[in-house]
């Protein structure tokens, strides 16, 4: 769900602790409980190995219902893990890629339900930075439809709200996209998406693009 708990949305770890320590208690009537501990391998805070975090996550599957709650402390110095927003789809002065903001707390919850005509998505994480005051939020819905035929279409809403202290560097981002996905095999598919990005700035930013491709899972 989150760094090693697995990938929750666009604020998120960038790579996985390093020198880590990883335990995954039994199922309890589905319920499992996952800690990570990832150890500082330096003292310095001029090197980016300066990398203590703590995961913890609750993880409950039963039925057509999957939940995911996780919580992350990140200590150490600056521009570590966590990085915040969208990658731009649009051009303007006004967006820039995502950039590492770590360290700090991040709390997350994903809830998948298994309805039959579709599988249901709803997330929501919060973040608290150290450093900066880069505190956000971010929620959204989404929706996976089988189609029959190893054929499924994506559908998904996102926003991206900074807290006050930070909306001078940050902007409001929402994001709407769509897919269509054919399985070929087991590993391998092709796919067309389409997204929309729009940035709430002084100069406000709205963009669509598209893509098309082939995707393997090794």
């Amino acid at each position: 769900m989150i760094g090693n708990l697995g990938n929750m949305t666009s604020s998120r770890h960038t790579i996985r602790p390093d020198n880590s320590v990883t335990y995954t208690t039994p199922s309890f009537s589905g319920l499992r409980v996952k800690v990570i501990q990832g150890l500082a391998e330096s003292k310095s805070a001029a090197t980016p190995t300066d990398k203590e975090v703590t995961e913890i996550a609750a993880l409950y599957a039963a039925g057509p219902l999957d939940i995911q709650l996780a919580y992350v402390d990140e200590k150490g110095s600056a521009t570590q893990y966590l990085v915040q927003g969208f990658t731009a789809s649009a051009t303007g002065t006004a967006v820039s890629a995502p950039s590492a903001v770590g360290p700090g707390k991040h709390t997350g919850l994903r809830v998948n339900y298994n309805a039959g005509f579709a599988t249901l998505h709803v997330r929501w994480q919060d973040i608290d930075m150290v450093n900066n005051a880069q505190d956000t939020t971010e929620y959204g819905l989404g929706a996976q439809i089988p189609l029959g035929g190893d054929r499924a279409v994506f559908v998904d809403y996102r926003v991206f709200d900074p807290k006050a202290a930070n909306t001078s560097s940050l902007t409001d981002q929402t994001r709407i996209s769509a897919a269509i996905v054919q399985n070929l095999s087991k590993r391998t598919n092709v796919y067309a998406a389409v997204w929309n990005d729009k940035y709430d700035h002084a100069t406000p930013v709205d963009g669509t693009a598209l893509a098309v491709g082939v995707r393997h899972n090794f």
